[in-house]
Protein backbone atom coordinates (compact mmCIF):
# COMPACT_ATOMS: atom_id res chain seq x y z
CA UNK A 1 0.00 0.00 0.00
CA UNK A 2 1.33 3.44 -0.87
CA UNK A 3 1.77 6.04 1.79
CA UNK A 4 3.52 6.37 5.07
CA UNK A 5 4.86 3.31 6.79
CA UNK A 6 3.82 3.07 10.42
CA UNK A 7 7.48 3.35 11.42
CA UNK A 8 8.28 6.78 10.02
CA UNK A 9 6.87 9.97 8.63
CA UNK A 10 9.56 10.12 5.91
CA UNK A 11 9.47 6.44 4.90
CA UNK A 12 7.11 5.75 2.05
CA UNK A 13 6.65 2.70 -0.10
CA UNK A 14 6.47 2.63 -3.87
CA UNK A 15 3.19 1.14 -5.00
CA UNK A 16 1.95 0.33 -8.51
CA UNK A 17 5.51 1.13 -9.67
CA UNK A 18 5.14 4.77 -8.58
CA UNK A 19 6.70 6.49 -5.60
CA UNK A 20 4.08 8.50 -3.66
CA UNK A 21 4.59 12.27 -3.34
CA UNK A 22 7.20 12.18 -6.11
CA UNK A 23 4.73 11.91 -8.98
CA UNK A 24 4.69 13.62 -12.35
CA UNK A 25 1.72 15.72 -11.23
CA UNK A 26 3.63 17.06 -8.22
CA UNK A 27 7.20 17.05 -9.55
CA UNK A 28 6.89 17.10 -13.34
CA UNK A 29 8.04 20.71 -13.72
CA UNK A 30 11.52 22.16 -13.30
CA UNK A 31 11.66 24.32 -10.18
CA UNK A 32 15.38 25.05 -10.12
CA UNK A 33 18.52 23.23 -9.04
CA UNK A 34 18.30 20.54 -6.41
CA UNK A 35 20.50 18.01 -4.67
CA UNK A 36 19.87 14.52 -3.36
CA UNK A 37 21.76 11.99 -1.28
CA UNK A 38 22.70 8.60 -2.63
CA UNK A 39 23.79 5.98 -0.13
CA UNK A 40 24.31 2.26 -0.50
CA UNK A 41 24.92 -0.71 1.70
CA UNK A 42 23.78 0.56 5.06
CA UNK A 43 23.83 -3.21 5.51
CA UNK A 44 23.00 -3.46 9.21
CA UNK A 45 24.94 -6.48 10.52
CA UNK A 46 27.75 -6.53 7.96
CA UNK A 47 30.62 -5.46 10.21
CA UNK A 48 30.22 -8.24 12.78
CA UNK A 49 29.49 -10.81 10.07
CA UNK A 50 32.58 -9.71 8.09
CA UNK A 51 34.70 -9.91 11.25
CA UNK A 52 33.50 -13.47 11.94
CA UNK A 53 31.78 -12.59 15.21
CA UNK A 54 29.84 -15.65 16.43
CA UNK A 55 26.30 -15.48 15.10
CA UNK A 56 24.75 -15.43 18.57
CA UNK A 57 26.96 -12.43 19.46
CA UNK A 58 26.41 -10.38 16.28
CA UNK A 59 24.95 -6.92 16.38
CA UNK A 60 24.67 -3.92 14.11
CA UNK A 61 25.23 -0.98 16.42
CA UNK A 62 28.20 0.29 14.39
CA UNK A 63 26.12 0.43 11.20
CA UNK A 64 23.31 2.18 13.08
CA UNK A 65 25.79 4.78 14.35
CA UNK A 66 27.13 5.40 10.84
CA UNK A 67 23.60 5.65 9.40
CA UNK A 68 22.64 8.15 12.12
CA UNK A 69 25.64 10.30 11.20
CA UNK A 70 24.58 10.32 7.54
CA UNK A 71 21.00 11.18 8.51
CA UNK A 72 22.13 13.99 10.82
CA UNK A 73 24.28 15.43 8.02
CA UNK A 74 21.33 15.28 5.61
CA UNK A 75 19.07 16.96 8.15
CA UNK A 76 21.55 19.86 8.57
CA UNK A 77 21.84 20.54 4.85
CA UNK A 78 20.51 23.79 3.44
CA UNK A 79 18.81 23.59 1.12
CA UNK A 80 17.42 20.20 2.08
CA UNK A 81 18.05 17.28 -0.29
CA UNK A 82 15.00 16.51 -2.45
CA UNK A 83 15.32 12.82 -1.50
CA UNK A 84 17.64 10.35 0.23
CA UNK A 85 18.07 7.09 -1.67
CA UNK A 86 19.59 3.90 -0.29
CA UNK A 87 20.66 1.79 -3.26
CA UNK A 88 20.35 -1.67 -1.88
CA UNK A 89 21.46 -3.85 0.96
CA UNK A 90 19.62 -1.98 3.68
CA UNK A 91 20.35 -4.99 5.91
CA UNK A 92 22.94 -7.76 5.86
CA UNK A 93 20.76 -10.77 6.70
CA UNK A 94 19.03 -12.32 3.70
CA UNK A 95 15.20 -12.45 3.90
CA UNK A 96 15.16 -16.02 5.22
CA UNK A 97 17.93 -15.55 7.80
CA UNK A 98 17.57 -15.19 11.56
CA UNK A 99 18.41 -11.48 11.89
CA UNK A 100 16.53 -10.14 8.86
CA UNK A 101 13.37 -9.05 10.69
CA UNK A 102 15.15 -7.23 13.56
CA UNK A 103 17.59 -5.61 11.11
CA UNK A 104 14.72 -4.33 8.94
CA UNK A 105 12.94 -3.01 12.05
CA UNK A 106 16.10 -1.23 13.21
CA UNK A 107 16.71 0.20 9.72
CA UNK A 108 13.23 1.72 9.75
CA UNK A 109 13.64 2.95 13.32
CA UNK A 110 16.96 4.65 12.48
CA UNK A 111 15.50 6.36 9.45
CA UNK A 112 12.71 7.84 11.58
CA UNK A 113 15.33 10.46 12.37
CA UNK A 114 15.47 11.63 8.75
CA UNK A 115 13.76 15.00 8.35
CA UNK A 116 10.20 14.16 7.20
CA UNK A 117 10.54 16.67 4.33
CA UNK A 118 13.27 14.45 2.82
CA UNK A 119 11.66 11.36 1.29
CA UNK A 120 13.54 8.12 1.86
CA UNK A 121 13.68 6.00 -1.30
CA UNK A 122 14.78 2.37 -0.90
CA UNK A 123 16.04 0.29 -3.82
CA UNK A 124 16.46 -3.45 -3.32
CA UNK A 125 19.86 -5.12 -3.26
CA UNK A 126 20.87 -8.76 -3.21
CA UNK A 127 20.78 -8.89 0.61
CA UNK A 128 17.23 -7.53 0.53
CA UNK A 129 15.81 -10.05 -1.97
CA UNK A 130 18.50 -12.73 -2.32
CA UNK A 131 21.10 -13.51 -4.97
CA UNK A 132 18.39 -15.52 -6.73
CA UNK A 133 15.17 -13.77 -5.74
CA UNK A 134 12.21 -15.99 -4.97
CA UNK A 135 8.54 -15.20 -4.88
CA UNK A 136 8.73 -15.20 -1.07
CA UNK A 137 11.79 -12.94 -0.86
CA UNK A 138 10.27 -10.41 -3.25
CA UNK A 139 6.97 -10.51 -1.37
CA UNK A 140 8.79 -9.87 1.91
CA UNK A 141 10.75 -6.99 0.37
CA UNK A 142 7.58 -5.41 -1.01
CA UNK A 143 5.88 -5.74 2.36
CA UNK A 144 8.83 -4.06 4.12
CA UNK A 145 9.94 -1.48 1.55
CA UNK A 146 7.44 -1.29 -1.32
CA UNK A 147 7.77 -2.19 -4.99
CA UNK A 148 11.08 -3.59 -6.20
CA UNK A 149 10.80 -1.51 -9.40
CA UNK A 150 9.35 1.99 -9.58
CA UNK A 151 9.54 5.41 -11.15
CA UNK A 152 9.51 8.78 -9.50
CA UNK A 153 9.81 12.41 -10.56
CA UNK A 154 11.89 15.20 -9.04
CA UNK A 155 12.26 18.67 -10.51
CA UNK A 156 10.90 17.69 -13.90
CA UNK A 157 13.19 14.67 -14.20
CA UNK A 158 11.97 11.10 -14.24
CA UNK A 159 13.93 8.59 -12.20
CA UNK A 160 13.76 4.82 -12.20
CA UNK A 161 14.76 2.50 -9.37
CA UNK A 162 15.40 -1.21 -9.55
CA UNK A 163 17.78 -3.72 -7.92
CA UNK A 164 20.81 -1.70 -6.76
CA UNK A 165 20.25 1.04 -9.36
CA UNK A 166 18.79 4.50 -9.61
CA UNK A 167 18.74 6.02 -13.07
CA UNK A 168 18.11 9.76 -13.41
CA UNK A 169 16.95 10.68 -16.88
CA UNK A 170 17.98 14.20 -17.89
Amino acid sequence: MAGNDSHSTSFQKASNNIYPDLTRDKEGQWKGPFCFIQAADTQLGLIDSWNNVREDMQGWGKEIELSKKAIAAANRMSPKPRFFVVCGDMVNAFPWEKYNDPQVKDFKDVFKELDPTIPLVCVCGNHDIGDKPTEDSIKKYRNNFGDDFFTFWVGGKVTSGTADKIILFV
